[in-house]
Formats: C-alpha cells, structure tokens, sequence
C-alpha cells in the first residue's frame, strides 16, 4: 500500500513511463531517471543504455547493487572501468574475475581480494591477469 505523497507521485509516474516506452517513445529526465533507479538493478541499467545512451552516477549506483549487472553496465554503458562497478562486481568473486579479465585487464586490489575467496577464481586470476599482466609489461 503507497504511504505518502512522495510514494504516489512515484507510482504515477512508473506508470506512465512503462506505458510510454511500451509505446515506443523515449522520455530523458532526471525525473524519470530516479523514478526507473527506484524500480531497481535491471531497469536502471535499461535506463542508462537505451534513454541516457550512456553513464549516469544514478544509474551506475544503481546498477551495481548486484554484481552482473555491475559488469555489464561497465561493458556496455561505461565501456570502460569504474571503481562503482568494480566495487559492485566484486561482491561475488566469479564476477570480480570477469570484471579483471574484461574490463580492467590488470590487476587491482579489490578484484585480487574478492577472487582470493574462491581457489578456482584464485588461481584464474594468478594466471590470467597477473601473470600475462607482468609479461605484457
């Protein structure tokens, strides 16, 4: 049941934008931006890729509350690394050893100490990015 004030004008306006993106139209504002952040991980990065068509500190934070779609916003709406979704990916060590090998491509601290949690994702990460990270050098 909606609380408050704050809480219906969302409800409306989630509303009306699921309706117009259905119908094919594209609504950008920071309005919109926090009403889809709100609706949470998997819509804010949606949000960030085909409205924003690009990073938002919004929808990044958002985005990397869960460890896969930490990645995939840093692939596909950052191209590039961020310590946001780096931090985010690193919540699971599978992922922090796909974030090092995809998108960092060297090794960082956190990415060593999350992959250090599991042996398998350990010894991966000792081999593939660190040691072809010093023979690269």
């Amino acid at each position: 049941m909606l609380k408050n004030k704050e809480e219906i004008h969302l409800a409306y306006l989630a509303g009306n934008l699921i309706e117009k993106i259905s119908r094919g139209e594209v609504l950008k504002s920071d309005e919109n931006r926090i009403v889809c952040c709100n609706l949470g991980t998997e819509i804010a990065y949606s949000y960030a890729l085909h409205i924003d068509k690009g990073p938002h500190d919004l929808t990044r934070e958002i985005s990397s509350q869960k460890p896969d779609y930490a990645v995939i916003y840093a692939l596909f709406v950052d191209k590039k690394e961020h310590n946001v979704t780096r931090n985010g990916a690193c919540v699971d060590p599978e992922w922090a050893f796909l974030y090092a090998e995809s998108i960092d491509q060297r090794p960082y601290v956190e990415t060593k100490e999350s992959t250090s949690r599991i042996p398998e994702t350990k010894m991966s990460y000792e081999i593939l990015i660190e040691r072809v990270n010093c023979i690269t050098k």
